[in-house]
């Protein structure tokens, strides 16, 4: 029964900002957003060139490279996932007032329910392959990062019970580094983790 047969109004199902999160988090917003600009197209010679579908497409990638870029935990893609859910089903709210795009209000609630179902999926999906994309390409992300620079990480525990002074030594030296990266535009979580690690030689000999 109509909408659920419609195989049409599953396409807003499709997790097409999964790339552009995945990016986001493995390389930065702006190589995203050079990504961005090579995939709408390619998407759009997919569909035919539908306006509604090539819109939605490209509202959320941009959606979830801006979304996605201030997140620096594991949970991250669910929160994002979630919000980009509630910007697909606005954004195909919007679209069906463009011309010659108005459908039945059930067609329309199923399509909204769809384009937040892609959202949900595009969380699924990095939530996924980030750790093993991590591990292939060997890439430090900044969630890495923050995971490394947990002070209860078993390997800074172990230095704080077996070389105290150089546990808090380091610890003192990574609020500085951070401080200081933070000033001048470097990458405060990496040298702050950096310094937490300097010194964990020392363990052989305190």
């Amino acid at each position: 029964a109509e909408p659920y047969s419609n195989p049409a109004l599953y396409r807003f199902m499709v997790p097409v900002a999964a790339g552009a999160m995945l990016i986001t988090l493995l390389e930065g917003s702006r190589v995203a957003a050079a990504y961005t600009l090579f995939h709408v197209p390619l998407f759009g010679m997919m569909v035919r060139w539908e306006v509604p579908l090539l819109l939605y497409c490209l509202i959320s990638n941009l959606a979830v490279i801006h979304g996605i870029s201030g997140y620096r935990r594991r949970t991250a893609p669910i929160q994002a996932g979630l919000i980009l859910g509630a910007i697909n089903a606005a954004a195909i709210l919007a679209l069906q007032g463009l011309p010659g795009a108005p459908s039945p209000v059930s067609h329309l609630a199923f399509q909204m329910a769809c384009g937040f179902g892609g959202g949900v999926l595009v969380a699924v999906l990095v939530s996924f392959l980030l750790p093993l994309l991590e591990s292939m390409f060997n890439i430090l992300t900044d969630v890495r990062l923050l995971e490394l620079s947990n002070l209860n990480n078993p390997l800074l525990r172990r230095l704080a019970v077996e070389a105290p002074g150089s546990y808090n030594h380091s610890v003192i030296v990574g609020t500085l580094a951070e401080a200081a990266a933070g000033a001048i535009g470097a990458n405060a979580l990496f040298c702050r983790g950096a310094a937490y690690y300097q010194d964990v030689g020392k363990m052989l000999k305190p």
